[in-house]
C-alpha cells in the first residue's frame, strides 16, 4: 500500500510540475490563450475523476466478490435478533457485512476455536458494528477517500478512522467488563488476526492494528501517541479547505427561579406561608443534554448486543442438542 502510495503521489506531482510548467512557458503562452489552458485543465479533471471511478470501483468490486465468496461458501449458524450469523472458510475473523441486508460472518470453526465467552463477545463486537451502522458509514469514507485517491494524507487518515472505529466498538463492548472477559475479549481478538479484508467490511480485528488495540484493552486508558493520525486527519481537513462553521452566539440558559406562594387560600381562610421553607421541585433528567450521555448510550449499546449474543448462542447450543438427541 505504501509502495503504491508513493508512486501515484511521484506520478501526481511530476504531472502538476508538467502543467505549472506549461502554463508558465512563454512558448505556450498563446496555447493558454486560445484554449490550451482549458485543455490541462479538463486533463487535470479527467485524471483525477477518472482515478477516483478506478478507484471507488476497485474496492466496490472486491467487497460484492467476497460477499458472494461467503455467500456460496457459508453454512448458517443462528440469528443474533434479526441479523443472521453465517459460518465460512472464506474468512478468519468475525466481520460485519451489508447495508440494507446486514449479516455476521464467522469463520468455519468459529464454534470450536472460540469459547462459549469468546464467541459471546466476538458476536457482541459485530452487532455493535450493525448499531453504529459502521458499514455504510464505511461505503462513505470510501467514496470520500477515492476522491482523495492521490493524497497519501487521506490514506494515513483512513486507516487513523478505521481504527478508531474498531477502537470505539471494543470500548462499548467492554464497558463494565470483568477483568476474565477483557481476558476472552484479548483473546478472541489474537485469535480474529486476519489479513486483508475490503475496506467497507467490518473485520473484528486486522493484523495491522492487533498490537494498538490489544494495548488499549490491556490499559484500558488512550495512549497519547495513538492521537497523532487524528491530528493528521485534522490537518488533511483544514489544508483541504475543509470548514466547519458553528452560530457565533448562543444564550445561556436560565433556570426559572420557583417561589414559594405567600399564602394560600382554604375554604374562607387564609394561611400565611412566608416563612415556610421552599418546596423541592423534582426535576426529570435530560438525556440529551446529559455529560455521561455517551456513556449511557454506550452502556445500551453494550447490554443489547450482549444479551442477543449470549441468546442467540443459548438457543444454537439447544437445537444443536436437540438434533445429536
Amino acid at each position: 500500500m505504501m509502495q503504491w502510495i508513493a508512486e501515484t503521489l511521484v506520478a501526481t506531482t511530476v504531472l502538476m510540475l508538467l502543467v505549472l510548467a506549461g502554463a508558465s512557458s512563454p512558448s505556450l503562452q498563446p496555447a493558454i490563450t486560445t484554449g490550451g489552458g482549458t485543455a490541462w485543465l479538463i486533463a487535470s479533471l479527467t485524471i483525477w475523476l477518472g482515478g477516483a471511478v478506478l478507484f471507488f470501483g476497485r474496492h466496490w468490486l472486491s467487497y460484492l466478490r467476497f460477499s458472494r465468496a461467503v455467500a456460496e461458501e457459508g453454512r448458517a449458524l443462528f440469528e443474533a435478533g434479526k441479523i443472521p450469523v453465517t459460518a465460512s472458510r472464506a474468512v478468519s475473523s468475525p466481520i460485519a457485512l451489508g447495508v440494507f441486508g446486514k449479516s455476521v460472518i464467522v469463520p468455519e470453526d468459529f464454534e470450536y476455536r472460540y469459547d462459549a465467552a469468546e464467541q459471546r463477545l466476538a458476536v457482541a463486537h459485530e452487532l455493535t458494528h450493525h448499531d453504529r451502522h459502521d458499514v455504510p458509514v464505511n461505503f462513505a469514507a470510501l467514496a470520500v477517500l477515492a476522491l482523495h485517491w492521490w493524497n497519501p494524507v487521506a490514506h494515513i487518515a483512513h486507516r487513523a478512522f478505521r481504527l478508531d472505529q474498531e477502537a470505539a466498538c471494543d470500548a462499548i463492548v467492554l464497558t463494565g467488563a470483568t477483568a476474565a472477559e477483557r481476558h476472552a475479549y484479548g483473546s478472541a481478538l489474537f485469535k480474529s488476526a486476519m489479513g486483508r479484508v475490503p475496506l467497507a467490511a467490518c473485520a473484528m480485528c486486522a493484523t495491522t492494528t492487533l498490537k494498538a488495540r490489544l494495548r488499549r484493552i490491556v490499559s484500558g486508558q488512550r495512549e497519547a501517541r495513538l492521537a497523532r493520525p487524528g491530528a493528521a486527519l485534522a490537518a488533511f481537513l483544514v489544508l483541504g479547505g475543509v470548514a466547519v462553521t458553528a452560530s457565533g452566539g448562543v444564550p445561556d440558559v436560565v433556570e426559572p427561579v420557583l417561589e414559594a406562594p405567600r399564602a394560600l387560600a382554604l375554604g374562607s381562610g387564609v394561611i400565611d406561608t412566608s416563612g415556610l421553607t421552599s418546596i423541592s421541585v423534582p426535576v426529570a433528567h435530560d438525556e440529551k443534554n446529559c455529560p455521561d450521555a455517551r456513556a449511557h448510550a454506550a452502556a445500551r449499546i453494550r447490554a443489547r448486543a450482549m444479551k442477543i449474543a449470549a441468546n442467540a448462542r443459548t438457543e444454537a447450543g439447544q437445537s444443536r442438542a436437540e438434533a445429536l438427541n
